[in-house]
């Protein structure tokens, strides 16, 4: 196989080929060699190499979760390739195993390549190290940042390819900076069995570094106390049943979820008033005062949300729209949004991490005083 070549812009090859003096350091004459020193630097040409001819770093310590591997695709599928894969001289990937697996998926059969010379393995191993290390160590200009933003704004550009998430960028925008924009390798589930028998059973607790989630049923007081051990939520964030067969809550992909233990559609909605007055009344008492409440609804039973809840709730702040990416099943409309009732606990003041006309910052948002964030859905 031809492989593709692209002239790269010349490099400085003083140091590849480094002149020997003819003079010892006492002044005698000495030989040249009729070796030749092999190269050592960039070779200076970007080579299009066949995916199936490259290999891996052996026992390469990055890990890249499944988003920065979407974000790389949707990169080079729009903007193409701007930086190539480094290899040495035997064809291993030294920087570059994130564009190969973007590659992959993309269904590309080539990649742009340049090569490395002259390293011996102990460099080899540290410029893979240092490939991924030394950008960490780099800060931003959060002012210089938010207007190269704006002005990626202003023309309807798709600001998401930079990199940043949508709340990274209102953040930003809200002049606020972003701790790391690093992706833990801790949420990448690939090669996790996600179809296998259940392990966690009613009662229990995870201890999540700083968070607990419970295995528990959001109408049972006993849950919320061993949960929070005496603290209360500031924030409660509630997706319940919707009192409908999961049928009608699915589109027509291959992912196919098992029917709720209730509220699936068997309830009247008297009955499924009364499932909702129950899990409402222990997430009003196990919250602080004034804390703000979201619940989310299917629109066929919004009304009964809004009525179940109404005595328990000093003020309903908002109705929100949950704009999906996908329509759900339906003849006359597909609805392609859920909605979300934002109620007030109480009379205390509640925390307001939004302007008139801003976002809503979810880093500051923390569900439970001390960092702890449960989700409070009854019987899922």
């Amino acid at each position: 196989m031809k492989h593709r070549r692209i002239p790269a812009a010349r490099l400085d090859t003083r140091r590849q080929f480094k002149p020997v003096s003819n003079t010892t350091p006492h002044g005698s004459t000495r030989r040249r060699s009729s070796v030749a020193r092999a190269p050592r630097g960039l070779l200076d040409k970007i080579i299009w190499r066949a995916i199936a001819g490259l290999k891996p770093f052996p026992d390469n310590p990055r890990r890249h979760p499944e988003s920065q591997i979407a974000g790389l695709m949707k990169s080079i599928d729009l903007l193409g390739w701007t930086n190539p894969i480094l290899i040495d001289e035997s064809a291993t990937i030294l920087a570059g195993h994130c564009r190969l697996e973007a590659a992959k998926r993309l269904r590309m059969t080539e990649v742009p390549t340049i090569a490395i010379a002259g390293l011996s393995d102990s460099e080899k191993r540290a410029l893979v190290i240092a490939d991924n290390r030394l950008p960490e160590r780099a800060v931003w200009d959060f002012d210089l940042l938010r207007q190269h933003f704006k002005g990626l704004i202003d023309v309807a550009f798709e600001v998401e390819l930079t990199g940043f998430t949508t709340g990274e960028i209102d953040l930003v925008m809200d002049g606020k900076s972003v701790a790391s924009t690093t992706n833990d390798p801790a949420d990448d589930l690939t090669g996790f069995a996600l179809d296998g028998p259940a392990v966690s059973h009613a009662g229990d607790i995870w201890e999540l570094g700083l968070h607990r989630l419970t295995c528990g049923d959001a109408r049972r007081g006993d849950d919320y106390e061993r949960l929070l051990r005496g603290d209360v939520a500031q924030m409660v964030a509630s997706d319940p049943p919707y009192n409908l067969r999961i049928a009608h809550a699915m589109g027509r992909g291959k992912v196919r979820h098992r029917e709720f233990g209730m509220a699936s559609g068997e309830m009247s909605d008297a009955a499924f008033a009364d499932f909702l007055d129950g899990f409402i009344r222990l997430v009003v008492k196990f919250s602080r005062d004034g804390a703000i409440h979201f619940l989310f609804m299917d629109w066929r039973h919004m009304r009964v949300l809004l009525n179940a809840a109404e005595p328990h709730y000093s003020e309903l702040k908002n109705i929100l729209v949950w704009n999906k990416t996908n329509g759900g099943q339906g003849s006359f409309y597909r609805s392609k949004h859920e909605l979300i009732a934002v109620f007030k606990n109480g009379t205390a003041a509640h925390v307001n991490n939004f302007g008139l006309g801003g976002s809503p910052l979810p880093h500051q948002c923390s569900g439970l005083s001390g960092g702890q964030q449960p989700a409070s859905s009854p019987a899922r």
